[in-house]
């Protein structure tokens, strides 16, 4: 099984960053192979661009292809999701012809240091993946992110966030394993 992970901050700094290197591990260890897909480099969405594609765009769309399912990690900016992610979500729908996102499995996660979490950013986004064909995986997520349990390397020092997160894990799994059957 082959998964992307497309991150919704541009910061190198992202604690979003930091929760995807944590799940990549634990995808690997039930046997799929990860692979980041980077939206830095998308130009803003707009109808003109879309022929002929952008190189960018056009290596977007061949990493969204290979995959068998693709993981969203957002965060949460002013209760909804990013402007970076919205734009890789229009990007990843259009053109209709050639569009990669429409009918990959997807699932949604994300991390904060606040208490309210990342639950606007995720229905939002979840609306969002579902209007533009994706089916979406009914597993919920929601990392309170604390420096003391995510370690730069992307390992998870606290044992009640890496049991939730494997819950979530194979949750996706076979989200995504059923889909693609």
């Amino acid at each position: 099984m082959h998964i992307g992970i497309i991150v919704g901050s541009l910061s190198r700094e992202s604690i979003n960053r930091r929760l995807a290197l944590a799940l990549a591990p634990r995808f690997e260890a039930r046997g799929a192979t990860v692979t980041q897909i980077p939206i830095d480099a998308l130009p803003m969405y707009n109808r003109d661009f879309e022929d002929p594609m952008p190189k960018a765009v056009a290596e977007y769309h061949a990493a969204i292809d290979a995959q068998d399912g693709i993981v969203f990690v957002t965060p949460e900016y002013n209760r909804t999701f990013s402007s970076a992610m919205k734009n890789a979500t229009e990007w990843g729908a259009r053109p209709p012809a050639s569009a990669s996102l429409p009918g990959k499995p997807a699932a949604v996660t994300g991390a904060t240091p606040g208490r309210l979490l990342t639950i606007g950013a995720q229905q939002h986004l979840r609306a969002n993946l579902s209007a533009i064909g994706m089916p979406v995986a009914p597993a919920e997520l929601y990392v309170q992110f604390d420096d003391n349990h995510f370690l730069a390397d992307g390992s998870i020092t606290e044992a009640s966030t890496q049991q939730s997160i494997d819950r979530w894990v194979e949750k996706v799994i076979a989200h995504f394993k059923a889909l693609s059957a």
